[in-house]
């Protein structure tokens, strides 16, 4: 019989209008050998009195003096240094856990010998009003392999319901915390735990209520601040992925396409940090990434013993490098100045008149050229 203890933790930030339904289903739970650690985020609404208006001795509360804003990993190492749960069960202020979310959940986990298990989730409104959607029906399908959901997380996807989610506390050692990101937080502890050879489970049945509302930081009513993140947190994705796998055979799971990857044998994992880079610099699906794998790139062919190494592996080096970056320049500007809508009258006449002037004098055209001759000399 499965009892060893889970570690719910729960952070808060003026989440009153749904801490009080989150922290009652973790009450309600059939599994009864938890703890809930609730980590209050310097709120200044009345959350705090409806944390411990619980009175269950399972129940841990932590205090931050001052609110950071939603830094989840920064979170999670809070209830971390307190919790003593085999398992470790993340849970948002706003989102709901069914009865027997913990029972299952853990029974799958040590079933199949799993570091992660995952739930179905229901998506609802702020008022608990089913959307008519869950996440393996609508998201992302449930029991596929685990360089399949690596393949999309290098696409950029978030591939897992961390409301639906459970993990062991094991699996977490020696990760590299990502404390910055906000949007792909949970991606890095997950691409870490496969990465390292952890196995994930399913438990098709909808054991969570996901909440959907304006107030949410990953909501579509933060879509503008999302995207003035995405730069630099799609970087730190790429930095959870450039530790690479520990085998050369899942790394050539993950990276069909790669024209390197192939060329490895089971003992080369050394050249895996390698190939994880050029894959990033020459493949990534978003500038960002490729700027990150081209940044991870500069160390390896620095190192004299490296780039030799690499040269005599792959035939690839630093003039491919070079080659790459002036074939596919990769350009970073001040959004504010560089975008049009922030700019004056008088400027957008004056920049109209000079791209006219470009073209009737063919300073383009010739341009254009020159930079194409010396390319290729």
């Amino acid at each position: 019989m499965v009892n060893d203890l889970i570690s719910v933790i729960i952070s808060y930030y003026n989440d009153q209008e749904f801490l009080y339904d989150s922290i009652e289903s973790v009450l309600n739970q059939t599994y009864l050998n938890w703890e809930l650690i609730l980590i209050n985020h310097a709120s200044s609404d009345q959350s705090r009195s409806i944390a411990h208006s619980f009175k269950d001795k399972r129940i841990i509360h932590r205090d931050l003096a001052i609110n950071t804003g939603a830094s989840g990993n920064m979170l999670v190492q809070e209830g971390l240094a307190v919790a003593r749960g085999k398992y470790i069960k993340l849970l948002s202020a706003d989102d709901i856990l069914l009865p027997t979310a913990l029972e299952q959940l853990i029974h799958a986990a040590t079933r199949h010998k799993a570091a992660l298990a995952f739930g179905n989730i229901s998506f609802v409104d702020a008022k608990k009003k089913p959307l008519g959607m869950t996440w393996f029906s609508d998201r992302e399908p449930s029991n596929q392999p685990e360089y399949i959901y690596l393949r999309r997380f290098l696409e950029g996807a978030s591939v897992f319901p961390f409301a639906g989610g459970l993990i062991q506390t094991d699996a977490l050692h020696g990760i590299r915390w990502d404390c910055v990101s906000v949007s792909v937080a949970d991606m890095s502890l997950w691409i870490h735990v496969l990465l390292n050879g952890g196995k994930v489970t399913f438990v098709n049945d909808v054991l969570a209520l996901y909440r959907t509302h304006d107030k949410q930081m990953s909501g579509i009513a933060q879509l503008a601040n999302i995207r003035k993140r995405a730069g630099l947190e799609d970087m730190q994705l790429v930095h959870s992925f450039l530790q690479g796998p520990r085998s050369v055979e899942l790394l050539q799971q993950m990276l069909p396409q790669s024209p390197f990857a192939g060329l490895l044998s089971m003992e080369d994992t050394e050249y895996i940090p390698f190939v994880m880079a050029h894959y990033f610099a020459t493949q990534g699906v978003r500038p960002s990434y490729r700027l990150a794998g081209r940044l991870a790139l500069v160390p390896l062919l620095s190192d004299p013993i490296q780039r030799d190494k690499i040269q005599q592996k792959f035939s690839w080096g630093l003039q491919n490098l070079r080659a790459d970056m002036l074939r596919e320049p990769l350009y970073i500007y001040n959004s504010e100045e560089g975008n049009a809508k922030n700019a004056s009258l008088g400027k957008l006449c004056y920049l109209l008149l000079r791209k006219c002037f470009w073209l009737l004098t063919l300073r383009e055209w010739r341009h254009q050229r020159r930079t194409k001759k010396r390319t290729t000399l």
